[in-house]
């Protein structure tokens, strides 16, 4: 049970999930869905996680929900909320996808300019120690460019893993919130 006058009193089904989306950048959602218990009206993304919110820190228990809600009613809600998340899900792991895929773009670019500049710079010096017979410093002038080339590659390589967004959800809870007035 839980008192708060940003909340319309009145009985809520809550279902709760942690959606996981590893790419080139890693986040995780806590993702929450309510509705109404007596009219299915559904809150939005921010009343929900409120409302929740709401019971987790200043709620208590409320002993006589079993006696004062229809199971089936709760059930049906619930089934609702799940439907809910599963259609913010589809929506956000589209989003993802995408942001995914411009960031890993982005960091390639980036590789690629940065090689652009780098490169001729060395290739030059390399030259120049070449044309005036320095062997030793030629030598380590291509060790640079050698393993400039390596480390390039290795980003690029770790990019491209991470170019293809893996993505999990995980139930975590569910429940049924009075809301006094």
């Amino acid at each position: 049970q839980l008192r708060d006058a940003t909340v319309a009193p009145g009985a809520y089904v809550f279902y709760v999930r942690s959606w996981a989306f590893r790419g080139v950048r890693e986040e995780e959602v806590l993702a929450v869905a309510a509705l109404r218990l007596d009219t299915g009206e559904t809150l939005d993304d921010e009343a929900s996680d409120r409302l929740v919110q709401l019971a987790r820190v200043g709620g208590a228990d409320w002993l006589g929900a079993s006696a004062t809600v229809a199971a089936l009613n709760v059930r049906e809600k619930l089934e609702q909320a799940e439907a809910i998340l599963d259609g913010r899900y589809r929506t956000m792991l589209e989003r993802k996808r995408n942001e995914n895929a411009d960031r890993a773009r982005f960091q390639l670019e980036s590789i690629e300019q940065y090689l652009k500049r780098r490169q001729p710079r060395l290739q030059e010096t390399l030259q120049a120690h070449i044309a005036r017979n320095r062997t030793s410093l030629a030598k380590a002038t291509q060790g640079q460019i050698d393993k400039l080339l390596a480390r390039m590659n290795m980003r690029r390589e770790r990019i491209r893993e991470q170019e293809r967004v893996l993505a999990d959800r995980y139930f975590v809870c569910a429940g049924v919130i009075m809301a006094e007035a």
